[in-house]
């Protein structure tokens, strides 16, 4: 299994014992399911939290494993990225940026969802005109709010982009009339091996923005377009004593196999009764089935009949 080496620096208490570096395991089912989630919550809102959005959500997984190296003791970039042209490069490295970003807000802060503060409503700005806003927000378990500005890189990013970075995570002040705990500029290194740095600047005062985030963002709406998904041509998978619903998604020709997208039982469950949904579970994953603390699942298989 390749790990991926996570360094978190400048978090103060209570968040500080995170600060340091270490690697962090992370498979091919893992990644394609942060990249779909961290997709979802923004496609959804866009086609109305409908399927398209999941489709569209696992196309841009799809294509991240195209350019992830998982047959390694790290991450790596497969040769061929290099020679790809520099506009898919781009779009590629900003998905990986937002993919690794979403893992390492779950692992290091323990947020299991995180959604696009882009599509929020409620915005307040001290100046009107100002553009400036982070990439994604998120809560964790004791009802704190993190922000993150990702970014995903193929060379060292120098003082300059930083910079820059730093600002843009400082822009979100408080989400729901509550300040956020830590305000984290996000970077993923494309290289040979990937690495990832997540860094927390102090606050500012010059132009911070007040969001309104509604529940339903982080909770049924995260979890609609899954289960609008599995209306149909579901599979059941047990695994350890949890059930999930999958169905196949896209066909990976690297290693040959299927991959199906899902959910675990109680949280489909939840999400279609409109019922309160488990925070965050218990990871699971073996050779062909990974279920995420947030309850989506990513399943493989070689052949449409080998689950």
């Amino acid at each position: 299994m390749p790990t991926l080496s996570m360094t978190a620096k400048g978090f103060k208490a209570p968040f500080n014992i995170h600060n340091g570096t270490s690697n962090r395991n992370i498979t091919q089912k893992q990644c394609i399911k942060f990249a779909v989630a961290v997709g979802n919550s923004h496609f959804s809102r866009a086609f109305g939290r409908t399927a398209t959005a999941l489709a569209l959500a696992s196309y841009r997984a799809a294509a991240i494993r195209c350019v992830l190296d998982f047959g390694h003791n790290t991450l790596r970039i497969r040769a061929e990225y290099s020679q790809l042209e520099s506009t898919e490069k781009i779009n590629l490295s900003y998905w990986i940026g937002m993919t690794f970003t979403a893992i390492a807000a779950d692992r290091i802060l323990g947020v299991p969802r995180l959604t696009h503060a882009t599509r929020q409503s409620g915005l307040r700005k001290v100046n009107p005109r100002s553009r400036s806003l982070a990439d994604l927000v998120g809560e964790d378990q004791q009802h704190r709010w993190h922000v993150f500005e990702a970014k995903g890189r193929q060379t060292t990013p120098s003082a300059t982009h930083r910079k820059d970075w730093k600002a843009q995570a400082r822009t979100v002040r408080s989400i729901n009339n509550t300040n956020v705990s830590t305000r984290s500029y996000c970077v993923g290194l494309l290289a040979t091996p990937c690495s990832f740095e997540m860094v927390d600047p102090p606050p500012r005062r010059r132009d911070p923005v007040d969001l309104k985030i509604d529940s339903d963002d982080l909770g049924l709406g995260y979890y609609r377009p899954f289960v609008e998904f599995l209306q149909t041509d579901v599979r059941t998978m047990t695994r350890n004593k949890r059930t999930v619903f999958v169905r196949p998604i896209t066909f990976d020709p690297i290693d040959n196999m299927s991959i199906y997208i899902g959910l675990e039982n109680r949280h489909f469950s939840a999400a279609e009764r409109r019922a309160e949904i488990p925070f965050s579970v218990k990871e699971y994953e073996d050779d062909t089935l990974y279920i995420g603390k947030d309850g989506v699942a990513v399943a493989t298989s070689k052949g449409p009949c080998d689950l």
